[in-house]
């Protein structure tokens, strides 16, 4: 990486924002020596900060089928799944602690992609917790179906995260995509430049809340994808640590007003969503915020089904081997934190619902007359050479952390970009 002072003013491509995608695609771009690549980004290199380099989770699993039905054909889950598993490297653990954390999911093509990003197991032998998790699921009859690593999967797993293995450190787009690069000479980027100024139940419940006109397309998609068989409506999870969701006028994020003791957290993410917010912009100024409208929960069904996925979180903390572990009777860090029917478990949803930190959508790759804003190849309506890379370009949200699609979607707006199909 040349220092600003070297910074040229003639450049091949420009990427606007160094993050998950943006350097992702500035790595790539730059393997060829004749291509030559300007980054800029307005924040510092944080390489060697602590705070940016303490682990992450990654939730492999995607979901595409949907994006095709929406004038997408270009972006289904066979053309696809290549490019998920070239930014990736998976380090599977031992046989004992492979056998304990019920990793017998994991292929042989997924132990053979060779991606920069380095991707591991946390769980351990010594945490009883990991296996109670994957085994409740077992007993409950939800087992492990298909590959995480896969479009197709459901049941209870351990999760993968984005560490790497020698390290114990977070392995991301700056250290995986841009450090081994940066030595690069057709390979700039610039933090003194921001940029400015530019411009069965399911299906009577289906029946009982239908679209409205101004999202039918993304409505119709989502109904499709939840009456497959092989598709599910939500996604579990339990970290071994507290948390607080609750909204009250001192929330401020999940750790508010944490009690003392011992806890896990166990959460319910909604898969597919019907909401629909808006985020116009205001003004041609960067300094001026966009008007988002996030508006949760506006849609009936988005209630009905996050809310049934509450009540089966209670269901699976009084299921063996995981109850095991929970203390009868002990306590919870909110006094409305005790589900016990449908219109309680609808009340804690309106109370504690969050989004996930992830936002995405805002750019979306639909047709023109649908309310997109960039076209298969992801460039902007509009204009011949300019292309939107990250989360806002997704027409729906995976049913996953967008992590793993973002790379996913940079490695082929790379690919596109240099030409092939």
């Amino acid at each position: 990486m040349s220092s600003t002072t070297e910074v040229d003013t003639s450049y091949d491509f420009i990427v606007v924002g160094g993050g998950t995608s943006g350097l992702t695609v500035a790595s790539r771009l730059s393997e060829d020596s004749e291509t030559h690549v300007l980054v800029l980004e307005a924040g510092d290199n944080h390489l060697a900060d602590p705070r940016v380099i303490i682990p992450a989770p990654l939730y492999a699993s995607s979901w595409l089928r949907a994006w095709a039905r929406l004038g997408n054909d270009w972006w289904t889950w066979a053309v696809m799944e290549p490019y998920y598993r070239e930014f990736y490297t998976l380090h599977v653990p031992d046989e004992a602690t492979s056998q304990h954390l019920g990793l017998d999911y994991i292929t042989e093509a997924d132990k053979a992609a060779r991606g920069p990003v380095q991707v591991s197991y946390t769980g351990v032998l010594q945490d009883p917790l990991s296996k109670a998790w994957v085994d409740t699921f077992k007993g409950m009859n939800y087992g492990m179906a298909g590959d995480p690593f896969s479009c197709r999967s459901l049941g209870g797993y351990a999760n993968a995260a984005t560490v790497d293995q020698s390290s114990k450190t977070r392995s991301y787009a700056a250290s995986a995509y841009y450090a081994p690069s940066s030595k690069r000479t057709n390979l700039i980027v610039d933090h003194s430049n921001p940029v400015s100024d530019i411009s069965a139940k399911l299906h009577e419940l289906l029946q009982q809340y239908p679209s409205d006109a101004r999202n039918k397309l993304q409505y119709d998609a989502i109904c499709k994808i939840l009456q497959e068989p092989d598709e599910g409506t939500g996604a579990l999870f339990m970290f071994l640590a507290q948390a607080n969701l609750h909204n009250d006028d001192t929330a401020k994020d999940y750790r508010q007003n944490l009690q003392p003791g011992s806890f896990i957290s166990l959460g319910a993410c909604q898969a597919h969503v019907f909401s629909r917010g808006s985020s116009p912009i205001v003004s041609d100024k960067l300094s001026e915020a966009p008007n988002i409208d996030p508006r949760y929960l506006s849609h009936p069904l988005d209630l009905e089904l996050l809310a049934r996925h509450v009540q089966f979180l209670e269901r699976l903390a009084r299921s063996p081997p995981l109850t095991n572990y929970i203390k009868p009777g002990g306590k919870r860090n909110h006094s409305t934190a005790y589900v016990e029917d449908l219109d309680a478990a609808k009340d804690y949803v309106r109370t504690t619902a969050l989004s996930a930190y992830h936002p995405a959508g805002t750019c979306a790759m639909l047709p023109r007359n649908e309310g997109g804003v960039v076209d298969n190849r992801l460039i902007v309506y509009g204009t011949t050479n300019v292309r939107v890379v990250d989360a806002s370009i997704m027409p729906l949200i995976p049913r996953s952390n967008l992590q793993s699609t973002v790379y996913a979607v940079a490695e082929r707006d790379a690919d596109l970009i240099k030409g092939h199909p």
